[in-house]
């Protein structure tokens, strides 16, 4: 590497080259790198072209990097020019490692300066300084040196039992159960038509009410989705919402929509690297639902369930990173259907070594009246069939299929 390029030049010239010379993969280093790490435009801007490709499964050289900005002719000589300037590669790994130290070190110093100033709290620095030190030490840690951290967060538990999780889910059983954990993986499995994607909208309503959310739905539209939104909100059937006499719930629902907190993206495909870089995107973010994890695309992968092991651990790595719960919702195999009483276990799951390895819980849904049209109520079975936090059981809600709300039974 030559003295005269920068820190992020080098780092983006040398994958380049490192793509251009070696068959062999990217120095295990460059998966720390994040997009905010890069303070200079056009290396944030090749970064992102290099992280496209890399989500398509496509070598990152100088010719498909250039060709990711199409004909604007502006960053293809200047790439030219840092890539001639790079003698060898053989260092790349110790390159991206000091960047990353470098930017996670200013992203710490900014966030003490906007602590002292009154501009973020002081918990924001306390938590940049842990994460900074984790990383300068590859990931390692003194336990001494975090017990300070630790203990200062148990208390705050301990006198705010809420500040444990991103948000509340709007069902103080399920909330007893499975907290929406800061950090933590849920998985929300069922057959089709039993009310997945009611009930997580149900969730994130009520959590964006108090912190930002990010709905990922690669199954329905953006309209579909707001849709539902709207029906929930004002508690009018679908059917009815949108006729004239009603133009007053809706107006109202709209409006109860814009005041919350709620970001959706509809694009399909996605990767799991796409969803981690938009949802980092979102400042606070608390929490992310993904609808859903079949629909997730993965690069190449040996099996299938391989695949989406790999899914899951990126959205897991996600939780961690960016301290925000995710709600991954998954399809159940018929076997459950082939048992008596149908209602699901883990084995149910669509390749569940991978899946029941990496969440944190697993929520399946039982209806009774998906089987038995003739049934008298509209009770959905939440069964926590694995939770790493707390107790396994079952939570009790009544659904409305008309308004898509979903009610805790009275006690």
């Amino acid at each position: 590497m030559v003295a005269q390029m920068t820190l992020e030049e080098t780092v983006v010239a040398g994958i380049i080259v490192h793509s251009d010379d070696h068959t062999g993969p990217l120095p295990m280093e460059v998966t720390q790198v994040r997009k905010e790490y890069f303070v200079d435009t056009r290396c944030r801007a090749v970064w992102g072209a290099i992280e496209r490709l890399l989500d398509q499964e496509v070598k990152p050289d100088l010719l498909t990097v250039t060709r990711e900005f199409g004909d604007s002719g502006k960053v293809a000589p200047w790439l030219m020019e840092l890539t001639s300037m790079v003698a060898s590669t053989a260092n790349l790994d110790y390159w991206v490692g000091k960047f990353v130290a470098e930017a996670k070190d200013r992203i710490l110093r900014q966030a003490m300066t906007a602590a002292a100033k009154g501009d973020s709290p002081a918990e924001d620095a306390l938590r940049a300084i842990e994460e900074a030190d984790t990383a300068a030490k590859g990931g390692m840690v003194k336990a001494s040196s975090v017990l300070a951290g630790y203990a200062r967060r148990i208390d705050q538990r301990r006198e705010n039992p809420s500040s444990y999780a991103a948000a509340t889910t709007g069902f103080e059983d399920l909330d007893h159960y499975v907290p929406l954990a800061r950090g933590a993986l849920t998985i929300i499995a069922a057959r089709p038509s039993m009310g997945k994607t009611m009930l997580v909208l149900n969730i994130a309503k009520h959590a964006a009410a108090s912190v930002p959310v990010a709905v990922f739905s690669l199954e329905q539209t953006r309209d579909a989705l707001l849709t539902r939104l709207a029906v929930i909100m004002s508690g009018t059937a679908e059917k009815r919402l949108i006729h004239r006499d009603c133009a007053q719930h809706f107006t109202k629902a709209m409006q109860d929509i814009h005041s919350l907190d709620l970001y959706i993206d509809e694009r399909n495909p996605l990767t799991a690297r796409q969803i981690d870089a938009t949802a980092s995107s979102v400042p606070g973010i608390g929490l992310v639902v993904v609808d859903y994890l079949g629909l997730v695309t993965y690069g190449k992968a040996e099996r299938h369930d391989l695949g989406v092991g790999s899914v899951t651990k990126a959205q897991k790595a996600m939780a961690k990173r960016l301290g925000c719960h995710v709600l991954l919702l998954s399809q159940l195999n018929r076997d459950c259907e082939k048992r008596p009483g149908k209602r699901p276990q883990l084995s149910d799951l669509r390749d569940s070594g991978a899946i029941e390895q990496d969440a944190d819980a697993v929520i399946m849904l039982y209806r009774e009246a998906y089987y038995h049209p003739d049934c008298n109520h509209n009770q959905t079975e939440l069964l926590i069939r694995k939770n790493r936090e707390g107790p396994t059981g079952c939570v009790k809600l009544t659904c409305d299929p008309e308004t898509y709300r979903f009610y805790e039974e009275a006690k």
